[in-house]
């Protein structure tokens, strides 16, 4: 019992004296002795390990995920937190799969743009552990989530084509299920109508937010005759606006010549294209460092106020009821325009 409180740092430590004390952890360090982490979970009922769950398609590097991942971990490191990923090939499909996973092996969850998270899921998902969402598509009562203002960016980005110039606008959009696919089409309808522009149904190219369906989009596009085609598109993220770039450039095209081009994210692909992408910048990083801290919250808040729910025993087959949190934090994160090479007024 001696050696167990020194070398996990229990509070009782301090009743050992400095004697004994040395000579454990002296003795431990000779012995190459490290504490089973998992065994000290279960003791302490706390991993430090943090879950991160997200869809990643194999076709396509998902560079919005790689720019989040990246500043979940730099949280966790702040906060002395391990993290593990752990991926879906279909939010739906893979609910007990989630369920399993964070089962005592984390001791909460970021969830990295889920997809049709229903209320009854997320009820029996908090009934085993605390989570928080960045970028949901719908959010329940009592969860945590964090966005970046859809549409007041698309809005800007359509508002910088049209203070060039641009009257004829294409915006090439994403699945409409998704949240932040829809703010962005409304902020894009939006600025054609402050700016006194109908709303052309034709100039809206549906897709998705990967760099396949930029590529089709564009050859789409260019189906149409000169005359018809729009001077500006609006993309709806950068790994698509990017792709346009690309692919009008194998084909003579010139941007920003012949075609404006804006993207949304400002990822790191946004200043390597030819030319740098004008884009909307959301804080990716920034917002991914945060919910760590509002997970690390959610998980000491749980604990305190209602421990013993969530340590109920489950062996007769009914679940402990809902952790009482307090009310869900809602952030929304502010965009930047930035501008770059790949927009001008249109060619006369």
């Amino acid at each position: 019992m001696t050696v167990s409180v020194v070398v996990n740092g229990s509070r009782s430590a301090t009743r050992v004296s400095d004697a004994t004390r040395e000579r454990i952890l002296d003795a431990a360090k000779r012995l190459s002795y490290r504490p089973n982490g998992a065994a000290r979970g279960l003791v302490q009922r706390r991993m430090e390990t943090i879950g991160v769950v997200g869809q990643i398609e194999t076709t396509d590097v998902n560079v919005y995920f790689i720019e989040v991942l990246t500043g979940i971990l730099e949280g966790a490191t702040r906060l002395g937190q391990n993290t593990t990923v752990f991926t879906v090939s279909s939010w739906t499909k893979d609910e007990d799969r989630i369920l399993r996973y964070c089962d005592g092996r984390v001791d909460g969850l970021i969830l990295v743009a889920p997809i049709d998270m229903n209320t009854e899921f997320s009820e029996r998902l908090l009934r085993h552990t605390p989570f928080v969402m960045l970028h949901s598509n719908s959010v329940p009562a009592n969860i945590d989530d964090l966005d970046v203002d859809n549409e007041g960016g698309a809005y800007a980005a359509v508002q910088h084509l049209i203070g060039l110039g641009h009257r004829r606008i294409a915006h090439f959009a994403a699945e409409q299920v998704l949240e932040g696919a829809r703010l962005r089409l409304a902020g894009y309808r939006r600025a054609l109508e402050d700016a006194g522009i109908a709303f052309d149904e034709r100039l809206v190219f549906h897709g998705t937010f990967s760099d396949i369906s930029g590529r089709a989009r564009i050859h789409q596009l260019l189906d149409w005759s000169q005359d018809e085609r729009p001077t500006a598109i609006a993309c709806v993220n950068d790994e698509v606006a990017c792709a346009c770039i690309d692919e009008l450039g194998k084909m003579g095209f010139r941007v920003p010549d012949e075609f404006s081009i804006t993207g949304f994210d400002d990822a790191p692909m946004a200043r390597m294209t030819q030319p740098p992408l004008t884009t909307i910048r959301q804080p990716l990083r920034n917002m991914g460092r945060y919910a760590v801290e509002r997970l690390r919250f959610r998980i000491e808040e749980g604990e305190r106020i209602n421990a013993d729910a969530r340590l109920a025993d489950k062996s007769n087959g009914v679940e402990p009821p809902l952790a009482k949190i307090s009310e869900p934090h809602i952030e929304i994160f502010p965009f930047e325009l930035i501008v770059r090479g790949s927009t001008a007024p249109p060619r006369l």
